[in-house]
């Protein structure tokens, strides 16, 4: 059995993360078409799926900086990625946080609220903030 991470261990962890994605690496933000939260095991390309749009002006845009929570379920949030549509991009359920801008080495997904996901037209805006919490699940 493993134990759990306390509050000051998941405060560490997120402090951890800021710091090499701020300072060392860097990530990527990519769209998918995922209407529902991949599972643990899944990955791109084939459990997770990013979007292959009609139109231009979609890549994986660089996250540039980082900011932290913190408390008993820390977490960071990440710059405002803003994609301006051209053209049509059908389902446009979720985004996931990646390694690279190109690579099949997603860390995490988030579907968007239902109201949020479906297909974008020409002129449309989507604004994202990604987070990442430091969260046991059994924990009320």
């Amino acid at each position: 059995m493993a134990g759990r991470l306390l509050a000051s261990g998941q405060v560490w962890v997120i402090d951890v993360m800021k710091y090499y994605l701020d300072n060392v690496s860097g990530v990527y933000l990519g769209l998918m078409t995922n209407g529902t939260t991949p599972s643990e095991g899944d990955q791109l390309p084939t459990n997770i799926e990013e979007i292959s749009p009609t139109g231009s002006g979609y890549n994986r845009k660089f996250i540039s900086s980082w900011t932290m929570t913190s408390g008993v379920n820390p977490y960071l949030t990440g710059d405002t990625i803003e994609y301006n549509i051209s053209g049509t991009w059908e389902n446009v359920n979720g985004y996931f946080v990646s390694i690279s801008s190109s690579g099949n080495n997603a860390l995490w997904a988030e579907v968007f609220p239902v109201v949020k996901q479906g297909t974008k037209y020409h002129g449309d805006k989507v604004l994202i903030i990604p987070k990442y919490e430091q969260k046991y699940y059994g924990e009320a």
